[in-house]
């Protein structure tokens, strides 16, 4: 790669970055389905799996992956919790990992009924169109 090339990338990747408000914060969007996860535990990871044949049957869906074990992620994670009052997860008190955002909903932990929710959420949006 070229040194001309550097400058030109570097500008599309902070362009083309998380969405931000005037004042630097994150916006949430809420057609994006939005997981925080430490890639490891055993929630984690089978989210991680369901949600890629999750996007399998629905191409169009955009996730956005962000792992706790970075405090920056972290940081934002907490602000996003503060957001919602309680989880519609397995823990309504967000005390287990994977954290999902989308729809303007909350899930904290996964299992059958929460991939259930979550895939009814997709499923709605898919069939309203842009």
């Amino acid at each position: 790669m070229t040194k001309a090339c550097i400058p030109v990338i570097v500008g599309v990747v902070l362009l083309g970055g998380c969405p931000v408000n005037p004042d630097g914060q994150y916006v949430r969007d809420p057609a994006v389905m939005l997981v925080f996860h430490n890639n490891s535990g055993a929630m984690c990871l089978e989210a991680l799996a369901w949600i890629e044949q999750l996007q399998a049957q629905y191409p169009a869906l955009q996730v956005e992956e962000r792992l706790t074990t970075e405090p920056a992620e972290l940081a934002l994670l907490t602000r996003l919790r503060d957001e919602f009052p309680r989880s519609s997860g397995v823990s309504s008190q967000f005390f287990y990992l994977p954290i999902i955002f989308y729809q303007d909903q909350a899930y904290s932990g996964f299992n059958e009924q929460v991939a259930a929710a979550l895939e009814a959420l997709v499923a709605a949006a898919s069939s309203a169109g842009p």
